[in-house]
């Protein structure tokens, strides 16, 4: 807490002599070391995070969606299959609209504004990204799915919507 606080005054707008920025910036090396030095000798896990899902969870995930009718578990099973064949972080994928969406002989390609690492609008666009068919596997089919889900919700259609339409889709 103390290190974001320190961070939060290094990186404003804040005017403050050059040796208090090198003393700051000297705390935070410290204290990242001391942190992590401690977390070694007690035995305490070393990388913090979300741990990343592997192929056999989504599969197992994409197939008892894929399986289920109820019309949640439809939404769900684009969102992941979207999410994870775009490689894409969730809420680029929730930003979607359905005009960014279109074909390339047998992809659909999809179009973003910003990203993460590109949020300043310095490039008109970011991508193509090219998603597959899956036919071996179709709980695993990204294309199946969005089609799918739009037989579900034909409203994202209308006008310039976004592929997940909702008030908080991503929080």
């Amino acid at each position: 807490m103390m290190v974001s606080g320190v961070q939060l005054v290094i990186y404003r707008d804040v005017k403050m002599p050059d040796e208090m920025i090198n003393c700051f910036s000297r705390y935070i090396k410290g204290s990242k070391r001391i942190n992590l030095a401690a977390k070694q000798t007690l035995g305490l896990k070393i990388l913090e995070g979300k741990s990343h899902m592997t192929v056999a969870v989504y599969e197992f995930l994409c197939k008892a969606m894929f399986e289920s009718k109820k019309p949640e578990h439809i939404f769900a099973h684009t969102f992941t299959a979207l999410d994870w064949n775009l490689m894409k972080r969730a809420e680029n994928v929730v930003d979607n609209k359905i005009a960014h969406i279109s074909f390339s002989n047998d992809a659909l390609v999809f179009i973003f504004s910003k990203s993460k690492s590109q949020q300043d609008g310095a490039e008109e666009f970011l991508g193509p990204w090219y998603v597959y068919a899956n036919p071996q596997k179709p709980w695993l089919c990204p294309i199946l799915a969005i089609a799918r889900f739009c037989f579900m919700y034909p409203a994202v259609f209308i006008g310039n919507r976004p592929l997940f339409e909702g008030k908080k889709s991503y929080s």
